[in-house]
């Protein structure tokens, strides 16, 4: 399994780039909400989509030049959501 990335306080895994060249990071829906349907919901907002592939379970992939944009992103709809901490 590849290493994982903290940026404030959001847990990323950096994989290959789309078919355009743009980095592609992913992240478990625990990071959003309990219910895995729920958390895929909440990150199309800042363009995230499930993860199939079988190595990672439960994750969502979100293409970002900026990390600490997009973990910004996933706190402000976990905040907004009445969650302040994971799990």
């Amino acid at each position: 399994m590849k290493e994982p990335v903290n940026k404030n306080g959001v847990s990323f895994v950096r994989i290959k780039n789309d078919v355009n060249g743009n980095p592609r990071y992913i992240f478990h829906f625990l990071e959003l909400s309990k219910d895995y349907n729920e958390a895929c919901q909440i990150a199309s907002k800042f363009g995230g989509r499930k993860y199939r592939a079988k190595w990672y379970g439960g994750g969502i992939v979100c293409q970002s030049y900026d990390l600490a944009e997009l973990a910004q992103s996933i706190l402000s709809n976990r905040i907004a959501m009445g969650r302040n901490s994971v799990g």
